[in-house]
Parts: structure tokens; C-alpha cells; sequence
């Protein structure tokens, strides 16, 4: 795919710059999620401290009751005052929890709103996707390329050193037919030919130094170069890689978000076509006296869940454990719909109100 072209900007700088983005707004949702802590703790130790007055005055008034039940005239003036100590204990908690509350709650309402942006999606699309999951597989068909032409130079600069190695094989030889002969064990014939093999590979070592030298270094310095060739490009593609799983990321979220918005609106529909069968059904019984009147509601229809999700736009409502609607058999717009279908049908002049 061709290097696409944003507003001027190609796409992996557009992307780039969204990413820088979200990590400074992930940074500031952590700072937000640390000043929330802080602001927590103490409301939430004033509030364990609370509780346990709250207890310990229970017990208190029902010590006191006790006495009282047993009709007992002597005033225990030591338990009353302990009432009035718990008393006094709570309202003060209750005083330092009602100061700490209105910066606690602002806290919290800054980071749920920033929890909930941040399950928010970059818009990023499928094309964005393939483009840079070919730019990534061109790093690796790059990569590949430049080991391969590591592993050539070090085949050749071997091969250069051939002569070396048969001298160093020749030393070798030497030595052990030296030791050989040190030993009454040795021939001095197979000696006299390694000799004669060594002086003529120092002549072609000699010869050929100067030219291997400048060879052997020039491979050298190749592959040092191609190395940090290699690095470069391994490097970008470590980049693009965690780029990319962010990426992949984003655009699920992305999409909830737009399947998000459909499910809210699919689920407004349901929603109110749900209320109107239920008022057809009210509206039914109400025009209808006879005990065999048709009826449209089932068992199962008695209850109806439809839950939120953790985007934005598409959040449960509050107190509904999790619901976006929610339905179990009661609720005044029952009665509203089948008002409404009743008097659509007053109007049409076939039914009258009753």
C-alpha cells in the first residue's frame, strides 16, 4: 500500500501524534487516579471510624434500654454519659467527613469521567491496520535481507582465509612429527615434506597478505556496517510492532463505540416497543369484560434486561446493576401506553374511554 496521505500528514505521523496523545492523557488519568486515592483515604477512615461509633453507640442504647426494661429507677450515670460522648464522637466524624466530601467527590467525578474516556477509541480503521501491517512485514522482509547478506560476507571472508588455516594445519602437523622424532618415533621424510608444504603457503600467505588484508578488513568493516543496518531496522519494527497491538486495541474500541451507538438506539426501539405491547395488553383488559378476552402477554414476556457496556454513550444507568433498560412487570408507563392506545382508538371512534 502506497504511503496514504492524511491532510497533509502521512498516516503513520497522524497516528503517531494520536498515541502521543493518549499517552499524555493516560499520564494525566494517572495523576488523577493518584490525587483521588489521596483524597480517599481519609474519607474512607473517617468513615470505618464512624461505623464503629455507630456500633458502639448501639450497644450503648440498648444497655440502656435494658435497664430501663428491667425497671431499674437508678440513673447509670456513667453509661449515659458514654451515650453522650458516642454522640458527641459521631457528630464530629460526621462534621470532618461532610469538609473532606465536596473535594472528594470532585475527585471522583474527574477520574470516573477519565476512566470512562480512556475505554474511548482512536479513530482508526482497517485500512490504517493493513498499512501498517505491511509496513511491519517490509521491516521483517528488510531484516531477513541483511542477515542474509551478513551470513555471505562471512562465508567470503572465510573463504579469503583459507591459505591462514591450511598454515595453522601445517604448524600443527609439525609439531606433532617434531615430538614424533624427539621420541625415536618420528620420520624425518614426512617431516622434510611439511616443511617444504609450510614454505610454500608463507610464500602465498606473503604474496597474497597485502591484497587478503585489505580484503578480510573491507568484509569486515561490511558487516559491522550491515549490523548496525540490522539494529536500526530491528528497532523500528520492535516500534512498529507495539505501535501496532496499540493500534488493534484502539480500533475494537473504536468500533464498540460505533456498534455501541447502534445498540442504543436498537435498544431505545425495543425499549419503547416493549412498553407498547404491554399497554396494548392493559388496554385489552381494559375495554374488554369478558373473561375470555384475547390477551397477547406470556410468561416469558414478564421481564426484560438489557445491559450496558463499558462505553461511552452506552452506559448502564445508575442503580440498575449494570442495565442500560430494564423491565419486571410493573411500572407507570404501562399505564401511560395503554392510556395512549385507548385513546388512539376513542379518537378513531370504534371504542369508548371507560
Amino acid at each position: 500500500m502506497a504511503n496514504k496521505q492524511v491532510e497533509g500528514k502521512d498516516v503513520e505521523t497522524t497516528i503517531q501524534e494520536k498515541i502521543d496523545q493518549r499517552h499524555q492523557f493516560l499520564n494525566g488519568l494517572a495523576q488523577a487516579e493518584s490525587d483521588f486515592r489521596t483524597a480517599e483515604k481519609p474519607v474512607q477512615e473517617l468513615r470505618e471510624k464512624l461505623s464503629q461509633t455507630q456500633h458502639l453507640l448501639s450497644d450503648k442504647t440498648a444497655q440502656r434500654g435494658a435497664v430501663v426494661s428491667h425497671a431499674i429507677k437508678q440513673t447509670n450515670a456513667k453509661l449515659e454519659e458514654e451515650i453522650k460522648g458516642l454522640m458527641a464522637q459521631k457528630a464530629e466524624i460526621e462534621s470532618e467527613i461532610s469538609k473532606l466530601l465536596p473535594n472528594y467527590e470532585e475527585k471522583k467525578e474527574r477520574v470516573d469521567n477519565m476512566r470512562l474516556e480512556a475505554r474511548s477509541g482512536m479513530s482508526v480503521t482497517t485500512d490504517d491496520l493493513v498499512y501498517f501491517r505491511q509496513k511491519i512485514s517490509s521491516k521483517t522482509a528488510q531484516i531477513e535481507k541483511i542477515e542474509t547478506a551478513i551470513e555471505e560476507n562471512k562465508v567470503l571472508m572465510k573463504t579469503e582465509n583459507k591459505a591462514l588455516e591450511k598454515h595453522q594445519e601445517l604448524c600443527e602437523q609439525k609439531e606433532n612429527l617434531l615430538a614424533s622424532l624427539a621420541m625415536n618415533q618420528g620420520d624425518a621424510k614426512s617431516l622434510d615434506a611439511v616443511n617444504e608444504q609450510l614454505a610454500e603457503i608463507e610464500k602465498q600467505i606473503e604474496s597474497q597478505q597485502e591484497e587478503s588484508m585489505a580484503y578480510a578488513n573491507g568484509k569486515a568493516q561490511t558487516i559491522s556496517g550491515l549490523r548496525r543496518m540490522l539494529d536500526i531496522e530491528q528497532t523500528e519494527r520492535d516500534r512498529l510492532e507495539v505501535l501496532f497491538a496499540d493500534l488493534v486495541n484502539y480500533h475494537l474500541l473504536w468500533r464498540a463505540e460505533q456498534i455501541g451507538a447502534e445498540y442504543v438506539k436498537a435498544a431505545q426501539i425495543v425499549e419503547e416497543s416493549y412498553k407498547n405491547l404491554f399497554g396494548i395488553e392493559v388496554a385489552l383488559e381494559a375495554i374488554n369484560r369478558r373473561k375470555d378476552r384475547p390477551s397477547i402477554l406470556d410468561h416469558s414476556c414478564q421481564q426484560l434486561r438489557l445491559p450496558g457496556f463499558l462505553i461511552k454513550g452506552c452506559e448502564a444507568k445508575a442503580g440498575t446493576e449494570g442495565l442500560l433498560f430494564s423491565f419486571e412487570n410493573g411500572g407507570d408507563f404501562i399505564d401511560k401506553a395503554a392510556a395512549a392506545e385507548v385513546e388512539r382508538l376513542a379518537e378513531l371512534g370504534v371504542c369508548q374511554l371507560q
